[in-house]
């Protein structure tokens, strides 16, 4: 089933925490070295379903990973246990991508 990312999604991060999703994505990105955000979900798997796949989109985009310009399929679990995967933007990070950053977090979605 294809679903699109609209702004309900988005208003739903309130239930996942960013801020401790961002402490998992750099510490994963410390261990390994530079990954895409499918490389830190196979180091620390999504635990709260899609809005918590939108959390890690958010951080990359809040501390200005580097877009590859492709896209990348991620597979996840939702909170029931449902097996899904969604095909999101392909940014790379570092672990210095969070140095110097206020983590504001702030992710803006284009009209559909």
């Amino acid at each position: 089933m294809r679903q699109t990312l609209d702004k309900g999604i988005l208003d739903a991060l309130d239930t996942v925490q960013v801020r401790e999703l961002a402490k998992r994505a750099r510490a994963v990105l410390e261990a390994e070295g530079p990954l895409t955000i499918g490389g830190v979900v196979a180091h620390t798997p999504v635990q709260a379903g899609l809005e918590e796949l939108v959390g890690f989109l958010r951080i990359a985009h809040s501390v200005g990973a580097a877009s590859l310009e492709r896209r990348e399929s991620v597979s996840f679990c939702e909170r029931d246990g449902t097996r899904m995967s969604a095909t999101v933007p392909a940014y790379y990070s570092a672990p210095t991508s969070f140095r110097n950053h206020s983590m504001s977090l702030s992710y803006s979605v284009a009209p559909a």
